[in-house]
């Protein structure tokens, strides 16, 4: 598995993103739009970790902090595309200059309030 679209899937989010961690180390896109009604820094950190080839990350409406952002930084070294628009949580600069420095092959990174 490659892609994987779970937006607007309010279905157990955390637990699927769990699975999602331990099991789809291939994905290269994943769209997670509108599907956590609450932070899933920890979730994100397991998929940033195990899914290392990810290249496109939709996170529109989650809900996530500088953890989340950092995880994202320091294990998705091929992201070439990132929404971050209109995410909740509490994430500051400090984790948007972590994605900007650690993330080389960023070529979009939307973020909107």
């Amino acid at each position: 598995l490659r892609t994987l679209d779970l937006s607007q899937n309010a279905r157990k989010p955390l637990e699927i993103l769990t699975a999602i961690s331990e099991v789809c180390s291939n994905l290269t896109s994943i769209n997670l739009t509108r599907t956590c009604f609450g932070p899933i820094d920890a979730q994100l950190a397991g998929i940033a970790k195990r899914c290392p080839r990810l290249q496109r990350m939709d996170l529109r409406s989650c809900e996530l902090s500088n953890v989340g952002l950092t995880a994202i930084a320091d294990n998705c070294h091929r992201l070439l595309e990132l929404d971050l628009g209109h995410i909740g949580g509490k994430p500051t600069s400090a984790g948007l200059e972590a994605i900007a420095e650690r993330c080389p092959t960023l070529q979009r990174l939307e973020v909107r309030s």
